[in-house]
């Protein structure tokens, strides 16, 4: 057993490494966060081409129509949160959570479905829960109004959460989520996200698609390079163009949630109906 393949014990030494960052002026804090997810967390969606089409150099025209299907979605909803951001707000805070929770359950079963949704779900809610005023205070930068709820209604979807993953006899999933909740507890939100999308989902994502990033590196390792640049481009634009004028910290952390968002849509239709085909 080696931390590399125990992601929560790799988030919990990755914690303790950036405990150290909060000692640090706030926007470095920003800066490092950011610079870690463009790094680490938003590369693992880079390889969607070789999970969807194993074999696109048979078939370049797939691959064409696949980029292009990935660039509209991600189009279409950078655009939806320019005109409805509260609408685009939920709607990614509910795609993020089934996506997560797909970590622990992928089947497509009612069940499932529910594990999926609430443990996802619960991730997304220790961080509110525990520092709501500074999680409301990022939500309301990215819609630009004021965001709020109930934190008890957050409380109450961790006790369901939990009741329903003990019933089905998913102890590791509670004690998992455990382990993130005592994060989520001592690190301010940007942290423990930053902590969580890197150390834990991606490194999840690197380690299940290894043998075919590896292959993708070694034979296709032009077009991962093209890929890597086309996504950097766009994190670029989003921060010079489509944002407007505002300090680095709050176009940062505006950055990273609008690309992520953007990608996200498609990236969970992938990993939904081509990854669970590709392990049958």
């Amino acid at each position: 057993m080696t931390i590399i393949r125990q992601p929560i014990v790799f988030t919990i030494f990755a914690a303790c490494l950036l405990y150290g960052a909060l000692w640090l002026a706030n926007p470095y804090v920003v800066l490092l966060s950011f610079s870690l997810v463009i790094m680490i967390g938003l590369p693992h969606g880079l390889f969607d081409p070789w999970i969807a089409i194993p074999e696109f150099h048979q078939n370049i025209s797939k691959l064409v129509l696949f980029l292009t299907s990935y660039v509209i979605l991600a189009g279409v909803f950078l655009w939806l949160w320019l005109v409805a951001p509260m609408i685009s707000l939920i709607i990614f805070l509910i795609v993020s959570s089934y996506h997560f929770g797909m970590d622990y359950c992928s089947e497509k079963t009612l069940t499932s479905s529910c594990i999926s949704v609430l443990s996802g779900g619960a991730i997304l809610c220790f961080p509110v829960l525990f520092h709501t005023d500074e999680s409301f205070a990022i939500f309301s930068l990215l819609v630009g109004s004021p965001v709020y709820t109930e934190p008890l209604l957050l409380a109450a979807w961790l006790v369901i959460c939990g009741l329903y993953l003990l019933y089905h006899q998913r102890k590791d999933i509670v004690f998992e989520l455990i382990g993130l909740g005592v994060l989520a507890f001592i690190f301010p939100p940007l942290l423990f996200f930053t902590l969580y999308f890197c150390g834990l989902h991606s490194m999840r994502h690197y380690l299940q698609h290894w043998p075919a990033l590896r292959h993708a590196m070694v034979r296709d390792k032009y077009w991962v390079l093209a890929l890597v640049i086309a996504t950097y481009a766009m994190v670029a634009w989003v921060y010079f163009y489509f944002l407007s004028p505002a300090s680095m910290p709050t176009n940062l952390v505006k950055t990273v949630f609008y690309v992520l968002a953007a990608l996200t849509i498609p990236h969970m239709m992938v990993m939904t109906f081509f990854s669970a085909k590709s392990r049958q």
